[in-house]
């Protein structure tokens, strides 16, 4: 294989950098609104999706409050969106219908409202395991009272025959 087979020679722009390095430069790139295809070219990923993956490892590598700052930066771009085409979705542009359906798919996607709330039932479980506990105990001291008396009874047998 050639060098260009390769993505290139190694003093080139993208062989320079580490992987994390062109992940942050993409995920910077991507800040400022440039595309998934431009980012590729500019940082030298093989495609868009290439591109789109490492910025999802940039910002999975943030700390929470940069991620945190960053949604909020993402959702007031969403809200700038909407409220351009909100005009047209009112008089019922059929195409801005069916962007603005996009724009709030990309808001629930992005404030997690897709996400499958996670139900451990430890709760439940302490509940029930709790229940369980105590019919034991009360099972357990029936029991005694059941043997003790079962055992007085013998040893009252007992004393009567002898």
């Amino acid at each position: 294989m050639t060098e260009s087979e390769h993505g290139g020679d190694r003093n080139s722009v993208p062989a320079r950098y580490t992987a994390a390095q062109r992940a942050n430069e993409a995920l910077q790139l991507r800040l400022m609104r440039v595309s998934y295809r431009d980012i590729a070219k500019r940082v030298g990923y093989a495609n868009p999706g290439s591109a789109y993956r490492a910025v999802e490892r940039a910002l999975k590598a943030l700390p929470k409050e940069s991620a945190k700052a960053l949604r909020e930066q993402e959702l007031e771009a969403l809200d700038v969106a909407q409220r351009s085409i909100m005009r047209m979705v009112l008089t019922g542009h059929l195409g801005a219908i069916d962007r603005m359906l996009r724009l709030m798919d990309a808001r629930a996607r992005l404030a997690g409202l897709y996400a499958v709330p996670v139900d451990t039932g430890v709760d439940e479980f302490k509940a029930v395991l709790k229940a369980w506990a105590s019919t034991l105990a009360n099972d357990v001291d029936a029991d005694e009272e059941r043997l003790a008396r079962t055992s007085g009874q013998i040893t009252e047998e007992r004393n009567n025959r002898d």
